[in-house]
């Protein structure tokens, strides 16, 4: 990745001053201000890259130190090619993600029927409320051929659901027995979250619908 070296100089009071009286007559932000210093390099392929457990590597070596992965996913986002993006005031490059950036490791429930909510805790403690805004996506057969269930985190980035989590999704939909929207099958298996219902599929069929 692109290195910036911090020579600690600081512009003199003469400058300070005259970029001060430039950012008031335009408008600008003292942190805009400080951004413009800076070019931004395209580095093109970072070295890192995200497995599908959601284990970061930089040039194929695991990153431990999950502040800093904490601090790299700050910073990430997706396209709508599917392409993983690191942006900083200084850098601008890829990053190779095997499926998602994130994995869904926890749920937490509140409330009953359609004043339910429930999140989403994922890998690196994002949460997540399911709602309108944040739809359930279902996979009926995932690159190792089961059914798989993903929801969106922010910047077009995706967590799926561990195991666990999408097990603990079908029982509550399975256990609630929630009331259904008018007109949706009467052997639909779903939940409520926020005010939106979840579809995960029929009795017969399984996990094969759409949030």
């Amino acid at each position: 990745m692109a290195q910036q070296t911090d020579t600690g100089a600081g512009p003199s009071a003469q400058e300070s001053g005259s970029a001060g009286a430039q950012r008031s007559g335009s408008g600008g932000t003292g942190e805009a201000a400080v951004f413009s210093r800076f070019t931004r390099t395209e580095c093109g392929d970072l070295g890192l890259s995200i497995d599908r457990t959601g284990q970061w590597h930089y040039q194929n070596s695991p990153i431990r130190r999950i502040e800093l992965v904490k601090l790299f996913a700050s910073v990430l986002s997706r396209d709508e090619d599917g392409q993983h993006w690191m942006t900083t005031p200084i850098e601008h490059g890829t990053v190779r993600v095997e499926d998602v950036a994130f994995i869904g490791v926890g749920i937490e429930t509140e409330g009953v029927g359609p004043q339910r909510v429930v999140r989403i805790r994922t890998n690196l403690d994002d949460v997540v409320t399911l709602g309108p805004e944040a739809s359930l996506r279902v996979v009926e057969a995932d690159a190792d051929g089961n059914p798989a269930l993903y929801a969106p985190v922010r910047k077009g980035l995706e967590a799926r659901l561990n195991r666990a989590v999408a097990y603990d999704l079908m029982v509550l939909a399975l256990d609630a027995d929630d009331p259904r929207p008018q007109g949706m099958a009467a052997d639909t298996i779903g939940f409520w979250s926020s005010g939106h219902y979840f579809s995960l599929g029929t009795a017969v069929d399984g996990m094969d619908g759409e949030g």
